[in-house]
């Protein structure tokens, strides 16, 4: 049972680490578009971290999945208050990707 959950682990981070790479790849893009070419930036951005969250949940990683969970509440902020926190959303975005590649790469050591 143990190299089974081993296992999982291991392609739950395979399929993962891509998924929080195109996220920060978003919010970068993200920080350099204005105005209408921010809302299909934020609902991708949004569409990664929503996988990341079930898959994380899936597996029993509730850290990972409430970072998830709360930079998904970032965009909802980012689409619903247009750019009055915008510098500060998008920091937290990056900064909450780094986080979410780290704890990812914590769950192959357990």
């Amino acid at each position: 049972m143990e190299d089974l959950f081993a296992s999982l682990v291991k392609d739950f981070v395979e399929e993962t680490e891509p998924l929080v790479q195109k996220a920060g790849a978003l919010v970068l893009k993200l920080e350099q578009a204005s105005g209408e070419a921010t809302k299909p930036l934020v609902r991708s951005l949004r569409g990664e971290l929503h996988t990341l969250k079930g898959n994380s949940a899936m597996m029993g990683f509730a850290p990972i999945e409430k970072v998830a969970h709360r930079l998904e509440d970032v965009c909802a902020e980012m689409a619903a208050e247009g750019s009055a926190e915008r510098r500060a959303q998008i920091q937290l975005l990056l900064d909450g990707c780094d986080l979410l590649l780290a704890l990812i790469h914590s769950a192959l050591g357990g």
